[in-house]
């Protein structure tokens, strides 16, 4: 509850609520809801959580294109956890993936297909600094940190650096052992998983 109020009263959060700005308020209203319908997908009927899994697919899509994404890296975390959990496929696994795989079907059949995307063109180049934005991201999307020490370093009137992606070179690795220790100290507890599922998905949304 105290989290509750504490993201409904945060200013990045009800700023778009204000001043609607695109399908990110959108994707930010069904993304957990989609995360919890996945969570219990892991759980039910082989052909129940192959319903859920393509109902969850195509409100994501339907909020914003790249609630694919979203829905790509809560599917996978899910299927990882269920993995390490019980060490074998289960009827429930093998049915998110072909359900997964159907909606990609799908999405190129009557989309992708149909002509040129914004991603349409680029090229994926692979650095140091293409994993560690995720992982800060991940860290510390909730408190905004990247965007505070970016405006600390490159402040108009006094900039320290020139280039204010080189923080990551410093907050990635910093996210990356606060999730470790968090992960650690919660080793004990039932909503181990449940903590990082939704860290994870929370730094995926963040822009």
């Amino acid at each position: 509850l105290l989290f509750i109020c504490g993201l409904a009263t945060f200013r990045y959060v009800t700023l778009p609520f204000r001043i609607y700005d695109g399908g990110e308020v959108l994707l930010f209203a069904a993304a957990p809801w989609a995360f919890l319908l996945l969570r219990e997908a892991i759980e039910r009927r082989a052909l129940l959580s192959f319903a859920i899994t393509l109902l969850s697919a195509a409100v994501l899509f339907l909020a914003k294109l790249t609630g694919l994404v979203v829905f790509v890296s809560i599917t996978l975390t899910i299927i990882a956890f269920e993995l390490v959990a019980k060490r074998r496929l289960t009827a429930s696994i093998i049915a998110i993936l072909a359900a997964s795989v159907m909606a990609a079907i799908v999405f190129q059949l009557f989309w992708a297909s149909r002509g040129a995307l914004p991603s349409t063109g680029t090229e994926i180049q692979w650095s140091w600094r293409a994993i560690l934005v995720p992982i800060e991201g991940v860290a510390f999307s909730g408190m905004g940190v990247g965007a505070l020490t970016n405006w600390l370093l490159v402040h108009p009137s006094a900039p320290i650096i020139s280039d204010a992606s080189l923080s990551s070179y410093v907050l990635g690795p910093l996210g990356l052992g606060m999730i470790l220790w968090i992960w650690h100290c919660l080793r004990n507890t039932r909503y181990r998983s449940m903590a990082m599922l939704k860290r994870i998905k929370m730094g995926r949304q963040t822009p």
